[in-house]
């Protein structure tokens, strides 16, 4: 399963105020151990005509994740979205401010096949998925499965958006696979060209063996799949693999 996709909504005219230095007069709600968390007001930072392009309406306020260079999961460590005993996140709309190139984005199972059904991992957990989360348009992504980032060597700077269903509802619950098919209709269409841009921005495979490489981009091929006929997909493995930095 495919844990996030990019939707087509560029951010031209997303803002009144530049949002970094709009969180930077701002007191930080969380700061602590490498990291820092500021909660905006959306009608302070938005435009409306902007938020109007999703197919639902933004909470009031957004969150603004902040993480030090190589500040690799120390706050928070890997987690989902998932507050006992009944509170939660199923999904969230999150771009890069800053320092896009240089981190990850990962969602992990636990290893043994059992249901992830606590906030942090209890038990070993393998990673399923990785992304390189984009600066120039939001990326709906799954937060109902353990995920965490590796941060490269650039200070990274997250907008964390929040649709109105976006919270679990014990009333009215929905999947990630509920969300799929709400957005699937404004995901980025140039899937092909999306992915040679991830394959080949070198940075984020600083301390990745060649294995490692190649696994997270075939792994970025064979998840395009859902959305491309197996056809378009033949030869790119062979065309963005050449373009991998050899390590």
């Amino acid at each position: 399963m495919k844990h996030s996709h990019v939707l087509d909504i560029p951010l031209d005219g997303a803002y009144k105020v530049d949002p970094i230095a709009h969180c930077q007069s701002l007191q930080p709600f969380v700061d602590t151990n490498g990291y820092r968390l500021f909660i905006i007001n959306n009608a302070d930072v938005f435009n409306e005509e902007w938020l109007a392009k999703f197919p639902v309406p933004m909470t009031s306020t957004s969150f603004v994740f902040v993480r030090e260079p190589r500040s690799q999961e120390l706050m928070p460590p890997v987690h989902k979205d998932y507050f006992p005993p009944d509170r939660g996140y199923i999904y969230a709309i999150n771009y890069t401010l800053q320092g896009c190139e240089s981190s990850r984005l990962m969602w992990y199972e636990n290893a043994d096949g059992t249901p992830a059904v606590t906030q942090y991992p209890d038990r070993e957990v393998v990673e399923v998925d990785c992304v390189v989360c984009p600066s120039d348009r939001p990326l709906l992504m799954d937060t109902t499965t353990y995920h965490g980032i590796k941060v490269g060597d650039t200070e990274r700077w997250v907008m964390s958006l929040r649709p109105v269903d976006s919270s679990y509802d014990s009333n009215n619950p929905i999947t990630w696979s509920d969300v799929v098919e709400q957005y699937r209709n404004i995901f980025m269409s140039e899937i092909t060209q999306e992915m040679k841009i991830t394959a080949i921005a070198g940075d984020i495979y600083d301390g990745m063996t060649q294995k490692e490489v190649d696994a997270f981009v075939i792994r970025q091929i064979e998840a395009s799949l859902e959305l491309l006929p197996e056809a378009d997909v033949n030869g790119m493995y062979e065309e963005i693999l050449a373009e991998i930095p050899q390590r």
